[in-house]
């Protein structure tokens, strides 16, 4: 099946929709490097700010009869690459992009407000670099850290490791240990807080 004669009619449909603006950081054929030092190309890609997702259009007739064993076997540990380098993946078969686009539609919309648009997205996104690094050091310590840990993951004086855990408190990506005017010792991890918003 070839691939910019599906394309064409797609996007000129979906451009219609009203509830999307346009399609400029959605990329086909994206080509990237894969875990073989090779090549190879995505169906779709959207990218924007720190979200990159992959969306595969499969038909039956290039990936089900044809495919040998060492093919799907290729095509899985893509797919676990994708996702270990912080892709999200959508999968789509052609009969249901062509079929049932707005489900398709309906599916990506969803994404796009969880992952882009929403608020707990723009939240993650506008999160310096040492404020990721402090949420990612609390999903690894079981979602408890110290000032302590701070400063020795960052290289950060002491009360430098204070105000940054302080302004993620305000951010309500962490809340403190102690209650009131109590000395604060440790912050721990929101539960709204999850690997995934951080990409990992």
């Amino acid at each position: 099946m070839d691939l910019e004669m599906t394309y064409t009619p797609f996007m000129e449909k979906h451009k219609k929709a009203k509830r999307v603006e346009n399609f400029d950081n959605l990329n086909s054929y994206f080509e990237m490097c894969d875990s073989t030092e090779g090549s190879s190309s995505l169906d779709y890609a959207f990218l924007i700010g720190n979200v990159v997702l992959n969306v595969d259009c499969d038909g039956i007739d290039s990936h089900a009869k044809e495919i040998n064993r060492t093919k799907f076997v290729d095509h899985l540990v893509r797919q676990n690459h994708l996702i270990l380098d912080g892709w999200k993946v959508h999968r789509y078969s052609y009969d249901d992009a062509m079929e049932s686009p707005r489900m398709c539609r309906q599916i990506l919309m969803q994404f796009m407000e969880r992952w882009v648009t929403g608020n707990k997205a723009n939240q993650v996104a506008k999160l310096s670099a040492e404020e990721r690094d402090i949420l990612c050091l609390a999903l690894r310590r079981g979602y408890i850290v110290r000032a302590k840990d701070v400063s020795q993951l960052l290289a950060v004086d002491n009360q430098k490791a204070r105000k940054l855990l302080h302004n993620l408190c305000t951010k309500k990506m962490l809340s403190s240990s102690g209650e009131g005017n109590d000395l604060v010792f440790s912050y721990k991890l929101n539960k709204n807080v999850t690997a995934d918003d951080l990409g990992l």
